[in-house]
């Protein structure tokens, strides 16, 4: 049984898996999504910690995780269906509330500072001789990559790409390549024989007696690694800090080598993906679609901000548009009539979109059978209590 929900108003982007006891946990923080490539394809990388009451080494990861998370419930990023399983979580395993609270030696957020600040934080005024960076995706105008190496000022930068799947423009990185003061080197990494995606985001810091390793969700963007939520995203990541070649082991999977020709000739290009469409979405809608929950022939949509009243609005489930008799709207939901075929395609849990006169597209959403959810997790009517 597991409730699916979002947190809207700008990219949501940490990846992060919480397995609690009512005495022990595991917790991963890293980069992969949720599904087949993100758990199981090799292309990515997670910190594992671990708490029982034999070992408690890592009790203020679970701390800084315990507070991130009753800060979207506080913030209101939620709806009260997840809220109370979210509180449930807390209630049955009160151990998350142990330890000296919320600071964690290797886990940051982007809510506290932007990742180029935490990551800087980290290596203090200790010259770096090396940079290394291995991520998909770049910024259009390399805007994060440049702050990164003026903020750092490393010796020397290498960037790890894979032909035909980093997003980055290869004429802007060649550009940037004649122009620095700094030295930055390219090489092309592959992983296996079926060149596995790597998802990964890497970067490793080395100075002359240790190395910084930030790992974790922030791609090298603007929005990911210089800004904080609600202007950039929420993003999570690990930083941290060991002798000058512990994190050496990270790379040796990989396949690595020069390159043969010009960056600019490399079969590399921007590729502009759902994270750009839903920022743009944003930007250009002074509201947005926070979820919205179905019980028979009504369909419930939740939003924030400014909606001006619309003269039509329709569903979009597998590419195929389903118009929508809308029934009344209030300040922050909209009610309207499902048709049997909508509800028999809502019933097989596919993702829909909704698009407000025939202009603004909502991201993509899983809307929730009330009756169903209810049932399977035990809410009460009035929503007030949970039955265990």
């Amino acid at each position: 049984k597991y409730v699916l929900d979002g947190v809207y108003g700008t990219i949501f982007h940490p990846k992060m898996i919480l397995l609690t006891t009512p005495d022990s946990g595991r917790l991963f923080i890293g980069s992969g999504n949720l599904g087949f490539s993100g758990y199981a394809s090799g292309g990515e990388m997670f910190v594992q910690y671990d708490y029982d009451p034999e070992h408690t080494e890592f009790i203020s990861a679970f701390n800084f995780v315990r507070v991130y998370l009753d800060e979207l419930i506080s913030g209101h990023y939620l709806r009260s269906r997840t809220e109370k399983q979210l509180e449930r979580l807390f209630e049955d395993s009160p151990w998350l509330y142990h330890g000296s609270g919320s600071n964690s030696e290797t886990i940051r957020s982007s809510s506290e500072i932007p990742f180029l600040d935490h990551f800087k934080e980290k290596i203090g005024d200790d010259p770096v001789d090396t940079l290394q960076i291995l991520t998909p995706f770049y910024d259009k105008k390399l805007v994060a990559l440049k702050r990164l190496i003026e903020a750092l000022q490393p010796k020397c930068t290498v960037i790890l790409l894979q032909e035909g799947l980093t997003s980055i423009d290869p004429n802007v990185l060649q550009e940037l390549i004649i122009q620095s003061s700094n030295k930055i080197m390219v090489k092309l990494i592959e992983v296996d024989e079926d060149n596995t995606y790597i998802h990964n985001k890497l970067y490793v810091a080395k100075t002359k007696h240790k190395a910084i390793c930030l790992q974790g969700s922030p791609n090298l963007s603007i929005s990911a690694f210089l800004r904080m939520p609600p202007e950039g995203n929420f993003e999570l990541g690990n930083i941290l800090v060991g002798q000058r070649d512990a994190f050496n082991p990270l790379f040796e999977r990989l396949s690595i080598t020069d390159i043969s020709r010009p960056v600019n000739q490399l079969n590399l290009k921007i590729d502009k993906g759902a994270e750009d469409e839903i920022q743009e979405s944003y930007a250009a809608s002074p509201f947005w679609v926070l979820g919205a929950e179905w019980e028979e022939d009504r369909l419930t949509i939740f939003f924030k901000g400014q909606l001006e009243e619309p003269s039509n609005l329709a569903m979009e489930i597998i590419d195929v548009l389903y118009p929508l008799n809308i029934r009344q709207i209030e300040a922050s939901f909209i009610e309207a009539e499902l048709s049997i075929e909508v509800q028999n395609l809502l019933s097989r849990n596919y993702t829909v979109r909704l698009l407000f006169d025939g202009e603004y597209k909502s991201a993509s959403i899983l809307p929730f059978n009330i009756k169903e959810l209810d049932k399977s997790i035990n809410v009460s009517e009035d929503g007030e209590n949970l039955n265990k």
